[in-house]
């Protein structure tokens, strides 16, 4: 981690940083760059945005600040005063509380204070509740740094109530354990689980933006392996659910690509139900539809087949010669990164010994499982959550992981709960 985070800062952001410092602290205030930024800088990463906080009032943002334009929006009712400084918008917000949240995602009010230490305590997760001043202070009370250097996702204070307050926080969680390779705190991955289903009051176009940024990250392959993040996933996209994990481990680096190989092993029906649903945008839609439909029917190695591939494109599908040899080149960057999934799909699901495998097994479906809805409900599970985790438990006795017996999937089931500090109620 860097000592001196402004040596980190472009010349650029060091000039409004300052700036914004100087103002307010020869006014008599505090000032502090906050959350994100604070913590990629910490981990030597450069930044893009910088959010600045204040003790200083809205109006005495405005004072400190007369001399320069300020920009007016309806941030200021929340605490943020825009103001135009060296042709940028700088956004300047007091330190605040929020009031209830009745909607699972923003609050109903917002109260200002003069504490840093109660604006942190509202945010997310430790490694975001972490503020930076001009005297190369680093303010850290809920353990950020600490969570920061061991790669721990932690929510502030109790995890349930922070996923209550706004449920886009649980794929947000996820979201950093990818993009950091993080692990996700038991407690906090336990709430997270739990409470998927608050999930369902957030907008589709929220839900999509946080789902593409996950899907971005290669890590997406090792959180999928995982029970309960695999399991919040396929709350969302419950298509996934019956593809071959193994799938999940190869995805490439941008979430189009990853989209476009994974649904190359769902119906075109099921592709199509996805991408309306989480409302992806109609570039990305037809890019996604067309190449998943495409990708395990060509055959990169034959002249033949690439020249119908781009008759296709350009006859069927409408693009432009230019953008046709484009997408053939996607494509083979595609079958490289899917072909040992390839294969391994077809061993799991079209290969003789794995068909004898599943019907040897005498358990296909979830009335054959050796367990039922008790078992699940007697090891703490609740709701919908009781039939996930018997699905789960499906995958692994049909994929010829467990055999299907009561003691081996009790002891399965329970190695999930407590994992992740789950109360058996029994």
């Amino acid at each position: 981690m860097s000592n001196n985070l402004f040596d980190l800062l472009t010349a650029k952001q060091k000039d409004i940083v300052q700036f914004v410092f100087n103002k307010l602290e020869t006014a008599g205030y505090e000032a502090y760059i906050v959350g994100g930024a604070v913590r990629d800088l910490l981990l030597g990463h450069s930044i893009k945005d910088i959010d600045l906080t204040t003790n200083a009032t809205p109006d005495e943002i405005k004072e400190v600040f007369k001399d320069y334009p300020i920009i007016n929006n309806n941030g200021e009712k929340h605490g943020t005063v825009t103001v135009r400084y060296n042709e940028e918008n700088i956004e300047i917000t007091t330190y605040r509380i929020d009031g209830e949240y009745k909607d699972n995602r923003h609050p109903e009010s917002v109260e200002f204070t003069k504490d840093i230490v109660k604006d942190l305590a509202r945010r997310d997760f430790t490694i975001n509740a972490m503020a930076y001043n001009s005297g190369d202070t680093v303010i850290d009370p809920f353990g950020g740094l600490k969570d920061l250097k061991e790669g721990i996702v932690r929510a502030v204070g109790d995890p349930k109530e922070r996923f209550k307050e706004d449920a886009l926080r649980i794929l947000r969680g996820l979201r950093f354990a990818c993009k950091y390779n993080f692990h996700i705190e038991n407690g906090t991955m336990y709430a997270m689980f739990f409470q998927e289903d608050l999930l369902d009051s957030i907008s589709a176009e929220r839900i999509h933006d946080e789902i593409i940024r996950i899907f971005d990250y290669e890590t997406v392959g090792d959180l999928m392996q995982g029970f309960m993040p695999g399991a919040i996933i396929y709350h969302i996209i419950p298509e996934f659910k019956y593809l071959n994990k193994q799938l999940f481990k190869l995805v490439t680096d941008h979430y189009v690509d990853n989209f476009i190989g994974i649904c190359s092993y769902l119906t075109p029906e099921q592709t199509e139900a996805i991408l309306t649903r989480l409302k992806f945008s109609t570039k990305d839609t037809k890019l996604i539809k067309v190449l998943s439909r495409e990708v395990r029917k060509v055959n990169l190695d034959d002249s033949d087949s690439v020249g119908a591939l781009g008759h296709r494109l350009v006859d069927t599908y409408g693009y432009s010669n230019k953008d046709a040899e484009w997408l053939v080149r996607k494509l083979l960057e595609i079958q490289d990164a899917f072909v040992f999934i390839d294969a391994i799909n077809r061993y799991y699901f079209n290969s003789t010994e794995v068909i004898n495998l599943v019907f040897e097994s005498g358990c296909y479906s979830l009335n054959q499982l050796a367990v039922d809805g008790n078992d699940m409900i007697a090891l703490g599970y609740k709701g919908k959550q009781i039939r996930t985790a018997l699905e789960m438990t499906l995958i692994e006795v049909y994929s010829g992981i467990l055999k299907n017996n009561k003691e081996d999937l009790i002891k399965f089931a329970s190695d999930q709960t407590t994992r992740y500090n789950v109360e058996h109620t029994s």
